[in-house]
């Protein structure tokens, strides 16, 4: 059977990013990229054009091009703290730790505020340094011990960057202290349910996913969310049980019904695994490794009939996709069909360049094994 288990990337099932198109960019965008392209000045751009245009570089993985525009920025803005943080949120988001990190030693006179600071605890987490940020946590907990706004802050950038960096040991205790500070929060509980289910503890991780569901009993994001971390911790029934409730809710997100097809293989139940399969081609009837999916679910439940009626539609989006024209010969070849095996491989052959020769050796090895049906092909 065609093992969907070991396609690259469960986005490729689901939709994925589409390509992004460059025409969508605003005319600042252009007229700045082929500025630096050229090796010309680019104009003279406001801050929020720049942040755009940082963010662009960012997102297409254009690494050189977004150093130039902070150089060529900074001297247009050199002590704008809008621009600074613009960039530090972008640099944060895209976890360009290094860079973060710099910025924030060569801007330290502009950048004391907990925004910064709570920046400054994320990086140096990243880069290594751990003692240096709880040294910093220590001291921002004095510096705001009157203020509960921005403690409140504090402890929940070093919450999460700790579970970043996969110390979940520490990120339970910093939370833990911070719920004695503070009023039951949503935002702390989350923190600690990650680091509990990461560290496997199951009946911490249950009591807090239940505080959590009461906080956002009809979230379909918060129960998909209970549902991965239940996932975590083993406990695949409850896993299914809030993945159901989040799409009972209109959840029509691609991870949840992944998650939920997973979830049900993994409990042996092949056949809501394959039903959910169909549910998401109704969303999403375009998806032709989703029905190649359906088609091997389908397959170990020996459904013929509907394998079959998967594939035909899979071939119609995809003709030129070698592999569904050899599942098809092999779901035939199981029911005795050798002569429509060998048309399905014919037609493949022409619907596809056959780069590797797959095809073509399975016709033959067809061929040779039954001579008889040459005749009539």
């Amino acid at each position: 059977m065609f093992e969907y288990d070991d396609l690259s990337d469960w986005n490729d099932y689901f939709g994925g990013e589409e390509e992004e198109n460059l025409d969508y960019y605003p005319d600042f965008f252009h007229e700045w990229n082929e500025a630096l392209n050229k090796g010309l000045s680019p104009r003279f751009a406001g801050t929020d054009e720049i942040c755009e245009i940082l963010d662009i570089y960012l997102r297409r993985s254009k690494v050189t091009e977004f150093r130039k525009t902070i150089d060529r920025a900074l001297k247009f803005h050199p002590d704008s703290n809008k621009l600074i943080s613009g960039i530090m949120f972008l640099l944060n988001d895209f976890k360009r730790w290094n860079e973060l990190f710099s910025l924030l030693e060569k801007y330290k006179d502009i950048s004391n505020n907990v925004e910064k600071e709570g920046y400054r605890l994320t990086a140096l987490l990243h880069l290594g340094m751990e003692e240096d940020a709880f040294s910093l946590f220590r001291q921002l907990k004095k510096k705001y011990r009157h203020d509960k706004e921005n403690l409140f802050i504090i402890y929940r950038v070093m919450g999460e960057a700790l579970n970043e960096n996969d110390l979940f040991n520490a990120s339970t205790k910093v939370i833990e202290e911070a719920m004695l500070i503070f009023k039951p929060s949503k935002q702390l509980y989350w923190i600690l349910l990650y680091a509990y289910s990461s560290l496997g503890m199951k009946e911490k991780t249950e009591e807090i996913a239940e505080l959590v569901e009461r906080l956002s009993p009809l979230s379909k994001e918060t129960w998909y969310e209970i549902g991965t971390h239940y996932i975590e911790i083993d406990d695949k029934e409850r896993a299914i049980e809030a993945f159901e409730f989040s799409k009972s809710l209109g959840n029509v997100n691609p991870e949840l019904f992944s998650d939920l097809i997973y979830a049900y293989k993994d409990n042996n139940n092949l056949l809501k695994a394959f039903e959910t399969t169909k549910d998401y081609l109704l969303l999403r009837s375009d998806q032709h490794l989703v029905y190649i999916m359906a088609v091997d679910l389908a397959s170990e439940l020996q459904l013929w009939d509907e394998s079959l009626d998967l594939l035909a539609k899979a071939i119609k989006i995809r003709p030129q996709m070698e592999a569904l024209y050899l599942f098809k010969s092999d779901i035939l070849i199981r029911l005795n069909e050798y002569k429509k095996a060998m048309l399905t491989i014919q037609e493949g052959i022409g619907n596809t360049k056959d780069e590797d020769g797959d095809l073509k050796r399975e016709l033959k090895k067809l061929q040779d094994e039954h001579p008889d049906l040459l005749t009539n092909i």
